[in-house]
């Protein structure tokens, strides 16, 4: 079995990114409309009207105004939308607040008056999602919510904690704020991956990927670590799955190129931190043979001069 190309903490945030990003038929009734035009008082005024329209939901995944106000980040609106006696805790169909929506949106303004009105700032989805989890990526709101009295320790069903989320969106002034706050440098979850593997498990990369890596190392993550499947973190920095990407159809908007270099530079990093590549998985497969079956082949050079150089 290969590594994913993405860790679940990723999936699960491309998963509420879609629900957030407004995806599906949006309702079409009046205050729904004057909450995206970004319309304060007519958002008063018809709540003046009918306070009962905040028990709206926005199909296809039931976000009410208040999470639709948050998801447009209008303090004005939302502010009205409580005044008016908007639940700051009800959630949409999938079990996300509007705590979460800020956190996610990196609405950082939101976050102190949700709070106020009596959001809960540890409130979790079924996954075991916080908002700290969702904020990864901005490091604001990460601020933000650790100052409220976030848990920096909640775990998700997976196991995967705050600074794994903050490490899988590759946010070197998340992580650091998180370390700060306590978490462990070397944290694990379920399935025995750390924070350093998960920085490079995402399939497509950001430039920040680097320092990430360079971070955690300084910090004294441990590059020889081994998860329960027998992959180090050179296994998923070769996980390159060009050919997922290809058939999903983003290709075109990936330099292929650029991606494999970085994996090649943090591969060296990694390496000159004591990170074996010759280092086997529990199916005897190393780094390279899974660069080399992914096509990236100035990537599986690479690492096969390396094993040579060890010998």
């Amino acid at each position: 079995m290969k590594p994913l190309a993405s860790s679940v903490a990723v999936s699960l945030v491309i998963g509420i990114a879609f629900w957030l990003g407004g995806c599906g038929t949006p309702n079409r009734t009046q205050l729904f409309r004057a909450i995206r035009s970004g319309d304060v008082q007519k958002v008063k005024s018809i709540l003046a009207v009918k306070p009962q329209l905040l028990k709206e939901r926005e199909p296809p995944y039931g976000n009410t105004p208040l999470i639709e106000a948050v998801r447009q980040c209008n303090l004005p609106v939302i502010q009205a939308i409580l005044d008016h006696g908007a639940d700051v805790n009800e959630p949409n169909d999938v079990d996300i607040t509007a705590l979460m929506a800020a956190a996610h949106r990196g609405c950082d303004a939101a976050i102190p008056l949700l709070v106020k009105r009596g959001a809960s700032v540890n409130a979790h989805d079924p996954e075991g999602i916080t908002p700290l989890h969702l904020a990864g990526g901005y490091p604001a709101c990460v601020s933000t919510l650790l100052h409220l009295g976030a848990d920096p320790r909640a775990r998700t069903k997976d196991g995967s904690l705050p600074i794994h989320f903050a490490a899988s969106q590759q946010d070197p002034a998340s992580l650091k704020l998180l370390l700060r706050a306590g978490d462990s440098i070397n944290a694990r979850d379920e399935r025995g991956r750390t924070v350093l593997m998960h920085v490079v498990m995402p399939a497509v990369w950001h430039s920040t990927v680097k320092e990430c890596v360079t971070l955690l190392l300084e910090r004294g993550a441990d590059p020889t670590a081994i998860d329960e499947d027998g992959y180090t973190v050179l296994h998923y920095v070769a996980s390159f799955p060009r050919t997922f990407l290809k058939q999903g159809g983003v290709e075109t908007e990936i330099d292929f190129r650029q991606q494999e270099q970085w994996r090649i530079e943090v591969a060296r990093i990694l390496i000159g931190a004591g990170a074996d590549p010759a280092r086997r998985n529990k199916s005897g497969k190393t780094a390279a043979d899974f660069a080399k079956s992914e096509g990236s082949l100035r990537l599986a050079s690479f690492l096969q001069q390396a094993i040579q150089k060890r010998k």
